[in-house]
C-alpha cells in the first residue's frame, strides 16, 4: 500500500484505496471529472456553463490548485481512478465525481469522509462544509447528510443547489 494511502476494507470496499492526489494522478482525475460531467452534468448547463468548467477542471489549473494546498483526494480501483474530491477554501467542495460505473459503492462517502477529516486536522474550527451541488447531485448529498441552504441558483451558466454539512465535533480531531 502506498505511503498516504487508506485501504478502506469493508465488503464493498475492499478492493478500493483512498490517498491524497498527487501530479502524477491529475491527468487522470482530469479525464475521470470531464467524463462524468459530460454524461451527467453538462445536459443542466449552458454552453457557457460548460466552458466555465472546463476553464476549471484542466491539467494546468488543477496541478496549480494542488500546489496551492487545495485538500484534493482521489479513490482508486489498482491503478484505475474512480473518484476525486477537492476541497478548497478549507470547506468548500469544489469538485466531488465519481465514476458512474462505481457510484453507489460508497466511495462518494469514503472519500466525503476522508477529505473532511484532513480539512478539520488543517484547520481545526471548520464547523460545516459547503457545496454548490449540481442538480443530479442533490439527493446523492442529501444522503451524505447535506441540507440546502439556498434555492436553485445559476452563475456563469451552472446551474446547481447550495448546500451545506454540520460537521460532527469529534470527527477530524
Amino acid at each position: 500500500m502506498n505511503r498516504g494511502s487508506e485501504n478502506l476494507n469493508t465488503h464493498h470496499l475492499d478492493t478500493i484505496d483512498i490517498e491524497e492526489m498527487t501530479e502524477k494522478h491529475v491527468a487522470r482525475a482530469v479525464k475521470l471529472v470531464l467524463s462524468v460531467f459530460d454524461s451527467l452534468v453538462a445536459p443542466d448547463c449552458s454552453a457557457e456553463g460548460i466552458d466555465e468548467f472546463r476553464s476549471f477542471v484542466n491539467v494546468p489549473s488543477m496541478k496549480a490548485r494542488l500546489r496551492d494546498g487545495n485538500i484534493m483526494l482521489v479513490a482508486r480501483e489498482g491503478r484505475k481512478l474512480v473518484g476525486v474530491i477537492e476541497i478548497r477554501s478549507k470547506n468548500h467542495i469544489s469538485l466531488f465525481f465519481v465514476a458512474p460505473s462505481h457510484q453507489r459503492r460508497g466511495i462518494a462517502r469514503a472519500l466525503f469522509q476522508r477529505a473532511v477529516a484532513l480539512s478539520r486536522s488543517r484547520h481545526k474550527h471548520i464547523t460545516q462544509i459547503t457545496v454548490n451541488a449540481a442538480l443530479k447531485a442533490v439527493v446523492a448529498y442529501k444522503a451524505l447528510g447535506f441540507t440546502p441552504i439556498s434555492g436553485i441558483m445559476n452563475q456563469n451558466g451552472i446551474t446547481y443547489r447550495p448546500m451545506a454539512h454540520t460537521i460532527p465535533p469529534h470527527l477530524g480531531r
